[in-house]
């Protein structure tokens, strides 16, 4: 196993994407337009790159608490199932699913989202009748902090682009 992204026969493409992840990681304060121009260079989207924004800071983050904290990921109804409102970059990437009609093929697509999103953090999934998802206005995703007596201490704009990693981070830190 390689763990120098630096020492793997990547692409040019694959590589630039890990600079910047590196550099997003270890450098936070020194990024700047050129790091985001790089990418475009490499034919990334400005939708990816926020995706990627997202995916290593909330890592970022997790990676910095995990010890003193419990995190889950609640998979809920499909953002953009095959049979509603798909997106062109599900195509691409070759996340396609229609909405699950039953609890069988909800969790098949929970795991299948958890794989593809190779998360470290459980995955629970939300009832057919979306209970999780209706009480939390979670959709299409969405942070919370909740305290130890099961009170909410924070809830983000919903995601992707309302994500604010820094301010659940804030409410994190005055409970722990």
């Amino acid at each position: 196993m390689i763990y120098d992204y630096r020492l793997a026969p990547l692409s040019r493409e694959d590589r630039a994407l890990c600079d910047f992840a590196a550099k997003l990681t270890l450098q936070p304060g020194a990024m700047d337009k050129s790091d985001f121009d790089r990418l475009i260079e490499h034919h990334f989207t400005e939708e990816q790159i926020t995706i990627a924004v997202q995916v290593i800071g909330y890592f970022n983050y997790i990676n910095r608490v995990a010890d003193r904290a419990a995190f889950l990921f609640v998979y809920i109804q499909e953002a953009h199932p095959a049979d509603g409102w798909q997106m062109d970059s599900n195509e691409t990437e070759g996340v396609i699913f229609n909405q699950p009609r039953d609890w069988g093929e909800r969790q098949t697509v929970a795991k299948a989202c958890s794989a593809k999103l190779k998360l470290s953090i459980p995955c629970v999934v939300d009832t057919l009748d979306n209970a999780v998802d209706n009480l939390y206005a979670a959709w299409p995703e969405r942070m919370f902090v909740i305290d130890g007596r099961g009170k909410i201490a924070y809830v983000g704009m919903q995601g992707p682009w309302g994500f604010k990693p820094k301010q659940a981070e804030r409410a994190l830190r005055r409970l722990l």
